[in-house]
């Protein structure tokens, strides 16, 4: 049996708005480039905006975004997204709720676990380095016998 045919299909983002549309109301907002993270509808879920983006290209289909397959799929996604700290719950800062009670009952995010940002400590500088100082030692033979 061949294997399955891979298939590139190009997506208009422009068009379907991808960093806009939330599936869970049906609805699309426009955001601020500096707003990274993308409410599931009026839920405590907040999705990585990017991450939420390519979740909406994967299940694209040729008249656009399907609600009632991406809702379906979404459940599946949460957890996956939840426990890479790309999803987390945060309760939702209404108009009239007191701010100091979402913070103290508002849940610490994860941090995705990883690489790291910045250079390794391994590193060093070209300074740093002499030549002709350091010893190279060939690696020693064992014999088992």
């Amino acid at each position: 049996m061949p294997p399955p045919v891979s298939q590139v299909i190009e997506l208009n983002a422009y068009e379907l708005k991808l960093s806009q549309y939330d599936p869970a109301t049906d609805t699309y907002r426009k955001k601020a480039l500096k707003e990274r993270w993308h409410r599931w509808g009026e839920t405590d879920i907040l999705v990585q905006r990017d991450v939420m983006s390519e979740f909406l290209a994967g299940h694209v289909t040729e008249k656009g975004h399907d609600r009632p397959l991406l809702l379906s799929k979404w459940v599946t996604a949460e957890a996956l997204l939840s426990d890479s700290g790309l999803c987390r719950h945060e309760l939702r800062n209404d108009r009239g709720a007191s701010t100091e009670y979402l913070r103290l009952t508002s849940p610490e995010a994860k941090r995705p676990m990883g690489r790291k940002r910045g250079l390794s400590r391994t590193l060093c500088a070209k300074s740093d380095v002499r030549p002709g100082v350091a010893k190279v030692t060939p690696p020693k033979k064992f014999f088992i016998g």
